[in-house]
């Protein structure tokens, strides 16, 4: 797990002092770790482990030694892989993807992670996206299709278009919303807002192989309701910072989930002042529904309660469902026994090569 890690608590108190009783100075320079690989070698770009003889809480890798190698130019990554110059390479572009699988020189894979969702978020507490009208509006007048097909090349699963009440025990989930223009402009009336807005759009530079042609159709979508708007692409430093100050009118983005339950993504992403809160939601129904959810309820209970609040949050919508996401990397055809993890970064221990 990227974080929380398990380590030599023996070890660790034999290098603590009165001035350092957690040895946290000693771990910043020092392995205490008790895994099947050791740390050889660690710097900004490469990270070189070894096979721990000594383990002996399963089996021991196949793989003697593993080196994770950043390599910046997303093209020279999967192209490593197809010459047989690196086993895997993750963080593959839609058209880069697209292209190795046509070559077949190597297997492209996408793999759907359940505990991820691509959405856009509103500022559900500055106008005019404190009206949920116009939320909802908004919501009706994405074309979602094209973009399930076109931006995210129809990998993962789409979150827009279900039928009858949201299902119990599950998020990310789809919402009812499908494109219906008529209905867009009707609660753009109702609200006021029968001659559009404009309204500035924003997403992080480090994820614009998928939002920069997912900005444009919404921006071509919002104009055929009047909504102008003004696509901004930031840095990551600067887009975090403007989500921290609470600055933003709409934006993209896309959050995993670490614990997979409907509560978990309810508090995480639809309560409190943290910068995870993207919509910048505040209900107060919502928070008392997490707060009367039991710890120990049964799954019935448990699914009918994060049922209903399921269907608060897609129906005031301030964040708008749009995929749930796949794990999107390039193998070599000589490797197997690669494992999923929620987290989508591989795991060297269970990879054989042939």
């Amino acid at each position: 797990i990227p974080f929380a890690a398990i380590i030599n608590s023996k070890l660790a108190k034999q290098n603590a002092t009165a001035q350092d009783p957690w040895a946290n100075e000693w771990l910043k320079r020092n392995a205490a770790g008790g895994g099947a690989y050791k740390i050889e070698a660690f710097r900004n770009d490469q990270v070189l482990l070894s096979r721990n003889e000594d383990w002996v809480c399963g089996p021991k890798p196949a793989m003697q030694q593993v080196i994770f190698q950043t390599v910046p130019e997303s093209a020279t990554r999967g192209a490593l892989v197809e010459r047989g110059a690196a086993d895997i390479a993750i963080e593959i572009p839609p058209n880069d993807f697209a292209a190795i699988l046509e070559r077949g020189q190597a297997r492209a894979l996408a793999i759907p992670m359940p505990n991820q969702m691509d959405f856009v978020a509103m500022n559900s507490q500055a106008a005019p996206f404190n009206d949920v009208r116009v939320r909802q509006a908004i919501a009706y007048a994405l074309p979602y299709q094209q973009i399930f097909q076109s931006v995210f090349r129809s990998r993962g699963a789409p979150l827009y278009g279900a039928k009858g009440e949201p299902q119990p025990a599950i998020f990310p989930q789809p919402s009812a919303y499908n494109t219906d223009i008529e209905h867009a402009q009707a609660l753009l009336k109702e609200a006021g807002q029968s001659n559009g807005f404009e309204t500035s759009l924003i997403y992080s530079v480090a994820k614009a192989a998928y939002f920069d042609p997912l900005s444009l159709a919404i921006r071509d979508a919002l104009g055929k309701v009047g909504i102008r708007v003004n696509i901004d692409r930031l840095p990551g430093a600067q887009f975090d910072e403007k989500v921290a100050a609470r600055s933003t009118q709409m934006l993209l983005d896309n959050r995993v989930a670490w614990l997979s339950l409907p509560d978990y993504w309810f508090t995480a992403f639809y309560t409190g002042t943290s910068t995870s809160n993207l919509g910048n939601f505040a209900d107060p129904k919502l928070d008392q529904m997490l707060k009367d959810l039991p710890g120990d309820a049964s799954p019935q209970v448990y699914g009918e309660k994060t049922r209903e609040m399921s269907k608060l949050v897609l129906t005031e919508v301030p964040m708008i469902p749009l995929r749930r996401g796949a794990v999107e990397f390039v193998m070599s055809k000589q490797l197997s026994g690669y494992t999923y993890w929620f987290h989508g970064l591989p795991d060297a221990r269970d990879l054989k090569r042939a």
